[in-house]
């Protein structure tokens, strides 16, 4: 295995525990930093994102943490889609379900026979766990792409919706990339092999039985990172909020948002590093969560709210209660997520207005809901979601070359987080094992690789 190396973490949230953890199991001796704490209901264990049966990494984790009984299977979502003030199911994983979709126009379906080629020709640079290999493919954005190829009426019924609902932002903005890799990741076009699902119960549970064995340290506000090289580093925290007031360690992985590490490792970072970390854009975070009587059906859905509709939120996902589930059987819950238009134009209105708007959708979609919604919490963040937007992949690339060119000279820093991945609880955890298994391979001497 190599040495055993004394490794600081900063940052708790699921990319520094998924890395905390790896290390931990590598037996390298792992301590784990954090401004805040999990228990105080912050962080990001009480998610607002669905699953795919497809997140191997995330669903083959809570394996090894025990936790498959609790949290799996998936409870399998229907997908939903609004159009002209109805709603109706729809299944986009495979093409038929796509041409049946309400609003493709005929003439368009026809040409989803390109797809398959399409993705024949684009699948040997798709891979979800290191999507800067897909760099050549970053020059084009979703709208452009897919109204080329497949005309207007499935880009703004299929593939704008899809995309953008997982990715946030606008069709016209983000890169083709992005739809591309949702659809290597999700097996589209394979009938019953995906199915976007929910845990059976929070993912608080992940953190509880991730942390025996890491030293963990929650309130302690890190302000500087120094050092590198043979020497270690030296970090640094606010003594007002930590009771160890620095720390040495032989590895670091910066598990924050890229804003902040660019901040943290400012000592040791490359121009080309900064400028990357500096430079990524993040979209703001926006929902609204309602408590329920009683959810519209007895299956979890997914509802997707195309952008001609007109509506401020972006997609609901229903989840209604189940016996052993985190919700009461028979009752239910809907998380309302703003699009970004939206969520930049709330930045001056009030907690009381914007739920206001958002609770205004959801009534205009289910009117039979009215009478029977109960508490509501607001979550808001200026940034949150990386933005992928086109050339943010040849980004990844750039700066991928510049940490296997400084690992092969001896430095021992990472970084994880979903802007490295996709903003996902995939991508979160996936950025997270990829760092521990890039200082992992560091130690024990194998092969960079390839920087690409």
């Amino acid at each position: 295995m190599g040495a055993i190396m004394n490794v600081l973490v900063i940052g708790a949230g699921l990319s520094g525990l998924a890395a905390a953890w790896r290390l931990r199991q590598a037996g390298h001796v792992v301590s784990l930093v954090e401004r805040r704490d999990p228990a105080d209901g912050e962080g990001s264990f009480d998610s607002l994102e669905t699953l795919h049966s497809g997140d191997r990494h995330v669903i083959g984790w809570l394996g090894e943490l025990g936790l498959a009984e609790n949290l799996l299977p998936l409870r399998p979502v229907q997908v939903v889609q609004a159009r002209r003030g109805r709603t109706a199911t729809i299944d986009p994983q495979h093409l038929r379900g796509v041409a049946a979709i309400p609003g493709v126009r005929k003439l368009h379906a026809l040409r989803l026979v390109r797809w398959a080629r399409l993705m024949a020709r684009y699948f040997p640079l798709l891979d979800p766990t290191a999507p800067e290999r897909a760099a050549d493919l970053d020059y084009r954005s979703v709208s452009d792409f897919a109204g080329l190829y497949f005309g207007e009426s499935v880009l703004r019924r299929w593939v704008a919706p899809e995309v953008e609902d997982f990715f946030s932002g606008e069709a016209a903005e983000l890169s083709r990339v992005t739809a591309l890799m949702l659809w290597r990741a999700r097996m589209t076009g394979r009938p019953g092999l995906g199915y976007t699902g929910l845990p059976r119960s929070g993912l608080d549970a992940v953190y509880r039985a991730a942390s025996p064995g890491i030293q963990a340290q929650h309130h302690a506000a890190v302000v500087r990172l120094e050092g590198g090289g043979q020497g270690g580093y030296e970090i640094t925290c606010d003594a007002s909020v930590a009771s160890s007031r620095s720390f040495r360690a032989d590895a670091v992985v910066v598990a924050t948002a890229p804003a902040e590490a660019a901040r943290l490792a400012a000592p040791v970072l490359e121009p080309a590093e900064r400028d990357f970390l500096t430079g990524v854009r993040e979209r703001p975070t926006l929902a609204l969560t309602v408590d329920l009587e009683r959810a519209p059906s007895g299956l979890p859905e997914r509802v997707r709210l195309p952008h001609e509709e007109g509506f401020s939120a972006q997609s609901v996902i229903f989840e209604p209660g189940l016996a052993g589930s985190k919700l009461a059987s028979g009752s239910g819950r809907a998380t309302v997520r703003a699009r970004e238009a939206f969520a930049l134009g709330a930045g001056e209105m009030s907690d009381e207005g914007v739920e206001k708007n958002l609770l205004a959708d959801l009534k205009l979609l289910y009117p039979a809901l009215v009478g029977g919604m109960g508490a509501t919490r607001l979550y808001r963040r200026e940034g949150g979601t990386p933005a992928f937007d086109v050339g943010a992949y040849r980004g990844l690339r750039s700066f991928r070359r510049v940490q296997v060119d400084r690992r092969s000279l001896g430095r021992r820093l990472y970084f994880a987080g979903d802007y490295l991945i996709s903003p996902s609880i995939e991508g979160r955890v996936v950025s997270g094992f990829r760092a521990a298994a890039d200082l992992v391979a560091d130690v024990s001497g194998a092969p960079l690789g390839s920087a690409d």
